[in-house]
């Protein structure tokens, strides 16, 4: 469909293991496309481009056809990791920028948003489930790897600090970061588009094709009618989320002796929570007691989130107010999780918890 507009996709420049929003453009969930030889991560201080997307470079040249590279998540963090890969990025700007003119379009979303994204791909990915926490902490399965704990949020994860901590020094967004790095490159400020996914009531894709790429009324047409062919979202990230509630309380209960481990594994126990309190007490895993980040970081990332907000947009009271709005509407689920004290305490599940040896789901 984008080929109708003239538009090509040409591949991805993006770590291994990131959120493969390619397959948005490419309708194929795949990591096969980078444009670098081996992936970012192989021989980053020396990249080199492959030959098909030189290839095909030189075919877009010859036809006056525009193509499409995806940086990681659509916003670049390639960029932002450009201390750790010095050489890709100046070497894929510059080897396009020496035969087209470069349009950049960069995603901005909230800094609260951000921030706990980077703990949902980070801290329980189930990848990471699956590989690490299939095993009661501590214990060993087949392969040899331990159990561990799912940190809950409020104990804040390290790749969100250290990016929480770039941003407080800047005091501008990642989304600004990014468009100083490419301006710097070179690239016209005429030629940076801010994809402003706090304002609008488009998917990422529909967004992209109707408002940030001239021409591509056939494929943006597709897009608001649901017929543009894209891959399953599971089917697109390397390291999708899952809710952690149930497996804290699994790992609490598991700590204070209420399960027994030699007949019921992690997994069943959680399972058998989640049945609970879904089918018997009708519940959702969001009403659980819950425990919070500390209230003073609370207010501190809303009043970080304004800040960078207006830095990047100007100052809006409109804008203020929606950002606050979501802020404080998104906290129970974004910024708390269970409190195990609590529902521990419960007697009723205490005794269903004695009961663990005839957990049924």
């Amino acid at each position: 469909m984008l080929q109708e507009d003239r538009y090509e996709y040409m591949g991805t420049a993006q770590c291994e293991g990131a959120h493969d929003e390619s397959g948005l453009l490419s309708h194929t969930p795949t990591f096969s496309e980078s444009i670098i030889e081996g992936g970012v991560n192989h021989n980053k201080h020396k990249p080199k481009l492959t030959k098909q997307f030189l290839q095909k470079l030189e075919y877009l040249e010859e036809h006056n056809i525009n193509g499409l590279i995806v940086f990681e998540m659509l916003g670049g963090n390639l960029l932002m990791a450009s201390s750790k890969y010095p050489q890709a990025f100046p070497l894929i700007l510059n080897t396009v920028m020496a035969r087209f003119r470069v349009k950049i379009v960069i995603n901005y979303k909230y800094l609260f948003d951000y921030i706990t994204s980077m703990y949902n791909q980070h801290i329980k990915p189930t990848g990471k489930y699956n590989a690490e926490n299939k095993n009661w902490p501590g214990q060993a399965g087949p392969d040899g790897k331990k159990g561990d704990y799912i940190r809950p949020f409020d104990t804040e994860s390290q790749e969100a600090l250290y990016y929480l901590k770039m941003i407080k020094r800047n005091r501008q967004s990642k989304t600004a970061i990014v468009r100083q790095k490419y301006i710097h490159a070179g690239v016209d400020p005429r030629d940076i588009s801010i994809l402003d996914m706090t304002v609008s009531h488009q998917t990422v894709l529909t967004a992209l094709l109707c408002d940030h790429l001239p021409g591509a009324s056939g494929a943006c047409a597709h897009a608001r009618a649901g017929t543009f062919p894209i891959p399953p979202k599971d089917k697109m990230s390397a390291n999708p989320s899952f809710p952690i509630n149930y497996d804290i309380l699994a790992t609490a209960a598991w700590k204070d002796g209420l399960v027994n481990t030699t007949n019921l594994s992690r997994g069943t126990v959680i399972q058998a929570i989640k049945a609970r309190q879904e089918k018997q007490l009708n519940r959702t895993l969001h009403d659980f007691p819950k425990t919070c980040m500390d209230t003073k970081k609370i207010q501190k990332l809303l009043t970080l989130s304004i800040e960078v907000d207006r830095n990047l947009f100007g100052t809006s009271q409109t804008r203020e107010e929606a950002l606050t709005q979501k802020f404080w509407d998104g906290k129970p689920t974004k910024l708390c999780s269970v409190d195990t004290n609590v529902v521990l305490a419960d007697p009723e599940w205490r005794d269903w918890f004695a009961n663990t040896t005839t957990m049924t789901m």
